[in-house]
């Protein structure tokens, strides 16, 4: 599953930073996490549904909420 992450315009590079870290800490299973230039104040998780809902169990400033 492919999810979409609303952020802060312009804080993506922070937030995915903060994904990431909860990712290696946590050892969570995602299969990749991308950010197209283009499209800012949004960027890209595919993992199972479960890992997913892992990255967000904690607050990480300037993020928004999924879209599945």
């Amino acid at each position: 599953m492919i999810v979409t992450v609303r952020t802060t315009t312009g804080r993506e590079n922070v937030v995915i930073d903060s994904v990431i870290t909860r990712v290696q800490n946590k050892k969570i299973p995602i299969k990749s996490l991308f950010h197209p230039e283009e499209l800012r104040g949004y960027f890209f998780i595919e993992g199972e549904n479960e890992d997913i809902e892992a990255i967000r169990e904690k607050f990480i400033n300037h993020f928004f909420g999924f879209s599945f």
